[in-house]
């Protein structure tokens, strides 16, 4: 941690020199100590043994100094801001904005209820990749899981480089079966604006059409594949045999890339949107987006349907 509280009730820069002997961690109140070597920034520490629910013990260099890289891009955030009412502290907090600047990997569980936690509380979290959890040519569910969405922007997301001083927005997200992920990349210094990096897309080498590709996967007994015909079979559809819009890209492809056929093919049988949608959740078995509305986005996923549809009978 960075920030320590003093028997008065200040809080101690570990940055900045104190004499001050008796410091104490702002959520816990246990003991703690100020550590200033060569390998890592100056930062105070737990003493040993004393569990804390709010602060983690071995911060990473990375950490550490992205904390304080952090700072330089967002001056008017505080540090390591103790909020009681969620028992959390964000990295940093600016107003309602809670930064979590994260390097290691974290359980799924604990993201999720971290991130609801700040949004169902009028917080709107951002969190930022470290080095080793920055998509490199696929996105992990954790990694869309973090994603936001704008008009302007598309799907979205935040990573940070300590070496380089720079921060990342990765934008325009998707995904589709002809080009797999794609997006763009720009990055900004603390005093820069935002300038265009490069375009990544990951080489499919595949020129099979969507519906000819995934019936050699059933054929291979691909068990992702086998699962969706799974979903399907009940009501005597092939996901290879489904009618040609459905194999079109879709705006949610990013988040449900091969499953959003599924939902498609129920739209080919169903009599209502109620119906439909209820059809859609069961074959989930949780809800992955803290950011979006499960209600919303299908509604949306429909609407598609509709279009779509309507377009091929033209």
């Amino acid at each position: 941690m960075l920030i320590a509280q003093a028997k008065d009730g200040t809080y101690i820069d570990a940055g900045i020199r104190t004499t001050k002997n008796d410091l104490f961690c702002p959520c816990c109140q246990s003991p703690v100590i100020l550590k200033a070597g060569p390998q890592k920034i100056a930062h105070f520490a737990h003493s040993h043994g004393t569990a804390c629910h709010a602060f983690s013990e071995g911060e990473s260099k990375e950490h550490l100094a992205g904390k304080r890289l952090l700072q330089q891009f967002v001056p008017t955030a505080q540090l390591e801001v103790y909020l009681p009412e969620l028992e959390q502290r964000p990295d940093l907090l600016a107003n309602q904005l809670a930064l979590e600047f994260q390097c290691s990997p974290l359980s799924f569980s604990r993201f999720f209820d971290r991130t609801t936690g700040y949004l169902n509380n009028g917080y709107q979290p951002v969190w930022l990749f470290g080095k080793n959890l920055q998509p490199r040519k696929n996105w992990t569910v954790f990694q869309k899981a973090c994603c936001q969405f704008t008009a302007s922007l598309g799907f979205y997301s935040y990573a940070l480089d300590v070496n380089q001083a720079k921060l990342y927005r990765y934008q325009s997200i998707k995904w589709a079966y002809q080009t797999g992920y794609t997006w763009q990349i720009y990055a900004k210094k603390p005093t820069h604006q935002w300038q265009f990096e490069k375009n990544v897309q990951a080489a499919r080498g595949n020129k099979m059409s969507y519906a000819t590709w995934i019936q050699g996967q059933l054929m291979q007994c691909n068990p992702l594949f086998q699962k969706l015909q799974q979903a399907v079979y009940p009501s005597g559809m092939t996901l290879f045999s489904l009618p040609e819009w459905c194999y079109q890209p879709s705006l949610y492809g990013f988040l449900f890339t091969h499953q959003v056929l599924v939902f498609r093919a129920y739209y080919c049988e169903s009599s209502s949107f109620s119906k439909w949608i209820e059809a859609c959740l069961a074959t989930l078995k949780s809800w992955h987006w803290p950011y979006f509305d499960a209600q919303k986005i299908f509604f949306e996923l429909y609407q598609e349907c509709r279009w779509l549809s309507s377009q091929a009978t033209k």
